[in-house]
């Protein structure tokens, strides 16, 4: 019977589809092409053959004499390696050289082989049929002068035999002809099943080699293959089980000496057969040791119908799916493993046995998002067994260099198979992967479409829910009840009930769609204003424009536009009745070019990823949270704000807007904000509001350059210079009377630069600002997500690097301007302290670097170069003469001293400690008394910024013994009085 497998819905995303389809019978890319599909695939499992680098079969190319010799050797001595065989005598003369020597060179010494004459092999020629088979009877036990595979005769005899043995069975080519490389694995199959024999002089002819009561196979003599035929009905990390019936008993190997026991469970795979649940397959394994797995393949006997949970259905006593109706086999009165009652099918869920499936749940199945592989497993023509693959999707809520947070639930990197390149807000797809026992979460992708239709109503046994018709295609929309219902990832929560009211006729979405099933389904805005949509603070309203009433807006993305207002408008102008208040936030639709007005809603969700949450009742300026009905809620540093006083607005950040004081503003009244989910997080992520006045600047920056050429006064009250922002050079104007601290080489943070490249709340850096410093990198983890430096800065050694560090790499050393940005490098650990440079702790500094004042770096300076020069470099030798002060010795101290100790306190540039360690025992007693002779020893270390030179600072009592650039060793020699 051919392979009956089929895939009849394929309802998930194309992330999905790429990994859900590709089974272990399907190792080839052609392999459609294949009419020896078994024979093909347990070769391939057992490194018999192998495919090209294409991943292509090539079924139909001819094999060569001298790839023949080496199938054979692999199946004779179970290796590859022909190494041993490679320098032994032979008589062809044309094989010197040739790669499959040693593997020719083995056969001719089996008698495996023979010359097409005396001295040549020939073995780039193409093997016939005839030819191959005659090899693999010599291989079978069948001598070539006893069975006349020599002479004339040859061909006749080794037909005959090869007939009788099996070896030409499937093997449907012309035996006179080159052999396809499909029909030769065929013949090698044949041949591991067949029975070994040998002669015996006693009845002149070749009797079965036996061991105990058995024949023995050829496979099982020169490979140790046991087989077992069963349906892959369970995984668990590294180990399978089969589910076997009589007749697949029949076509296993027994292993056990009664012959009556079968291996159904194996254990210590090396490879994922996951893709093979549900399937027919057969199971090689070497001496019967079940924990020995020598392969697996899907056998051409084998039905098995791979479907969409959602697409299956009831129809009497059957079930149905792809339009066709399938027979059953159910349970009896009740499975003695899991307590199922009986008319159920028996269920795996993700390699592991369930609770059987009755028909009436598989007619509930509207809400099921998973993929069921229906198998029948005794070839009754009834299916039996129920294989269910189980998915789920979430949205990211949090994003770090070491895990993720997804529907609630943490993934670690670690841990879990996790897609690279998540951000927070994308939507994933979470699977078991049952050969590594942990999950797979790939990106999910969203789809977008125009709701054509709702159907809200629609029930089944586990709830209500509702259907939506995206560009004429119906999907089901899951809620929590469903989800809990079909996921078994019970600690996984799902948003989307409140994300589908959100939904209407009309509108444009976005949706996840898994088989079919919707589990995120939101409005998407018309706006291409912002991530925060179709919202906007009014700035002014009295005036009228060329096409009628105008209004002017300001969006939170930080741009303003003058727009027409739609004369049926909710809110309009004056003469409509229903006025726009300048300073007051609308929610706005487009039609052509006019602009509606109307009260924003607070459904969640409802703008973009934002939550209306209406008035704050109150805000103290300065504070980190908002006062509202339930409490407090927190502002998050990347907030969008918009301010606005006397028909003017300003926009900042949550973290600009927390830093005003009331000498900024004056007063903040009239709070209107907006919630979002931020960094795991739900905090205030939009805010309107009304201030005593507009601030001039603002403390703290969300944007950040580093000066590539300095400053010079280009106007009254105006200097320019040019920075790079991490892609190009941009030349700026500030107005600023004085070009100091806008030098070359010089990070700085700014609130804002217009299209006219003004820029504006500059803040300059300097080595003596708050969580700004110079530093070394010792040591950085593969990704380049986390540093660890020489120098801690306010407590902290280990900084993340993440996406929302603003990373430069620059050439600081650099002759032009043009040449200091770089647009991408890496980061190095730093170089020993050689002289040049800065020194930082026997480093040379390569960064500079601003903090958030804990362990995460806001910007970070790489100097491509791993050196860098400029503004915040300097490096000072250190005097030739020091002088030290604390608790020092001299050459005469009594005992008491030495043992108590000493102290240094060195001057600028350096540090120092003494160690002390007696020389001389005068007395014998190993402790320090009058007469004994200590060392005092003092190492001096170099301060970060500072180094020695060529020549040790004298210090007066001490002697020198060593000095580099960052370190000076003195003596000194104490005679205990």
């Amino acid at each position: 019977m051919k392979n009956l497998k089929k895939v009849l819905a394929l309802g998930l995303s194309a992330t999905m589809v790429s990994s859900m389809f590709v089974t272990a019978g399907a190792a080839f890319t052609d392999q459609a092409d294949i009419k020896a599909t078994e024979a093909v695939s347990q070769l391939a499992a057992l490194g018999v053959i192998n495919g090209y680098e294409d991943g292509s079969y090539k079924p139909e190319t001819v094999v060569t004499r001298a790839e023949m010799a080496k199938m054979i050797f692999v199946v004779r001595n179970n290796k590859v390696d022909d190494s041993a065989y490679e320098n032994i005598s032979t008589k062809f003369a044309d094989i010197k050289g040739h790669w499959a020597a040693g593997y020719i060179k083995f056969c001719e010494s089996q008698g495996i082989i023979a010359g097409k004459t005396a001295t040549q092999f020939d073995p780039d020629a193409p093997v016939t049929g005839v030819e191959a088979a005659k090899m693999l009877l010599v291989l079978t036990g069948y001598t070539p002068d006893k069975a006349g595979l020599t002479g004339s005769m040859w061909a006749t005899n080794t037909l005959k035999f090869a007939a009788e043995a099996g070896i030409l069975d499937d093997v449907n080519s012309a035996l006179e002809q080159g052999l396809p490389r499909q029909y030769a694995a065929q013949e090698i199959y044949n041949t591991l099943d067949a029975y070994r024999v040998k002669w015996s002089d006693d009845s002149s002819s070749f009797d079965y080699v036996t061991s105990g009561l058995n024949k023995e196979k050829v496979g099982r003599k020169y490979m140790g293959i046991y087989t077992s035929v069963g349906t892959l009905t369970g995984m668990s990390k590294d180990s399978i089980s089969l589910t076997m019936s009589s007749d697949d008993e029949s076509l296993s190997d027994a292993t056990n000496a009664a012959g009556t026991t079968y291996a159904s469970d194996f254990s210590k795979l090396g490879t994922d057969y996951s893709a093979l649940l549900g399937q027919k397959v057969k199971v090689m394994f070497k001496d019967a040791k079940t924990n020995n797995v020598l392969g697996v393949y899907a056998t051409d006997d084998n039905t098995s119908y791979t479907v969409a949970a959602n697409g299956t259905e009831k129809d009497g006593d059957k079930v149905k799916f792809g339009g066709k109706s399938y027979s059953v086999e159910l349970l009896g009165d009740k499975d003695s493993a899991t307590g199922t009652a009986k008319n159920a099918i028996r269920t795996y869920v993700d390699g592991v046995k369930a609770n059987g499936t009755t028909l009436t749940q598989l007619d509930n199945n509207d809400l099921n998002p998973n993929m069921y592989t229906f198998a029948d497993t005794d070839s009754n023509g009834k299916i039996d067994t129920l294989v269910v693959k189980t998915y789920f999707a979430a949205d990211v809520t949090y994003v770090s260099s070491s895990k993720i947070i997804a529907g609630s639930k943490t993934y670690n990197f670690d841990d879990e198979n996790i897609a690279s390149g998540l951000t927070t807000d994308d939507w994933v797809i979470v699977s078991k992967n049952l050969y590594k026992d942990n999950f797979d979460v790939v990106k999910a992708d969203l789809v977008t479409g125009t709701v054509k239709g709702v159907k809200g109503s629609e029930s089944d046994a586990y709830g209500s829910y509702a259907k939506y018709s995206i560009d004429g295609t119906w999907y089901a929309a899951t809620d929590n009840t469903h989800t809990a219902k079909f996921n078994t990832l019970s600690d996984i929560t799902n948003k989307n009930t409140s994300d589908n009211a959100t939904v209407k006729a009309g509108d444009t979405v976005k949706a996840v769609n898994v088989n079919g099933i919707l589990f995120y389904l939101k409005r998407t805005s018309s706006s291409t204003n912002g991530s925060l949509t179709d919202v906007a603070m009014v700035i002014k309203t009295d005036f009228t424009g060329i096409n009628g009433n105008q209004a002017k807006l300001h969006f939170f993305n930080d741009t303003t536009k003058v727009v027409n207002i739609d004369d049926d408008s909710v809110y309009g102008a004056a003469a409509d009745g229903t006025q726009l208040t300048a300073g007051t936030l609308y929610a706005y639709t487009v039609s052509g070019d006019e602009y509606s007005f109307e009260t924003p809603v607070s459904t969640a969700d409802y703008y973009g990823d934002y939550t209306f949450k209406g008035a704050a009742t109150s805000y103290t300026i300065g504070a980190d949270n908002l006062t509202v009905a339930s409490g407090t809620s927190s502002i998050s540093d990347k907030a969008k704000v918009i301010i606005y006083y006397n028909n003017d607005t300003k926009f900042l950040t949550g973290k600009q807007f927390k830093a005003l004081t009331s000498g900024d503003v004056t007063s903040i009244t009239n709070v209107k904000y907006f919630t979002a989910d931020v960094d795991g997080l739900n905090k205030v992520a939009a805010i309107t509001a009304t201030v005593g006045k507009l601030p001039t600047t603002t403390a703290s920056n969300d944007y950040y350059a580093y000066i590539v050429d300095g400053a010079y006064v280009s106007g009254s009250n105006e200097i320019t210079y040019t920075i790079w922002n991490g892609s190009e050079n941009v030349t700026v104007t500030e107005k600023k009377s004085s070009a100091t601290d806008r030098a070359k080489n010089t990070v700085i943070g700014y609130g804002s630069l217009s299209d006219a490249k003004v820029i504006d709340d500059v803040t300059a850096y300097t080595t003596s600002s708050t969580n700004f410093a110079v530093n070394a990198v010792t040591g950085v983890n593969t990704a380049g997500t986390k540093i660890t430096v020489m120098n801690g800065v306010n407590g902290n050694t280990d900084f993340d690097i993440d996406n929302d560090t603003k990373v430069f790499y620059v050439d600081s050393d650099a002759s032009s301007s043009s040449n200091i940005g770089v647009a991408s490098a890496s980061i190095k650990k730093a170089d020993d302290f050689i002289g040049d440079g800065m020194n930082i702790g026997g480093k040379v500094a390569n960064i500079a670097m601003l903090t958030d004042g804990s362990d995460h770096a806001d910007v970070l300076v790489v100097d491509v170069q791993n050196q860098l020069t400029g503004t915040y470099v300097s490096s000072t030798q250190v005097a030739s003469t020091l002088t030290l002060a604390g608790t020092l010795p001299t050459a005469t101290d009594a005992a008491a001293k030495v043992t108590t100790g000493y102290t240094v306190t060195a001057g600028t540039g350096y540090t120092g400690t003494i160690a002390t360690a007696l020389t001389t025992d005068a007395d014998t007693s190993s402790s320090v008394t009058a007469g004994d002779t200590v060392t005092a020893t003092l190492t001096l270390t170099a301060a970060d910024g500072y180094y020695f030179g060529t020549t040790a600072p004298t210090i007066a009592g001490w002697t020198n013994t060593s000095v580099n650039l960052t370190t000076a060793v003195y003596t000194m020699t104490i005679t205990v009085a």
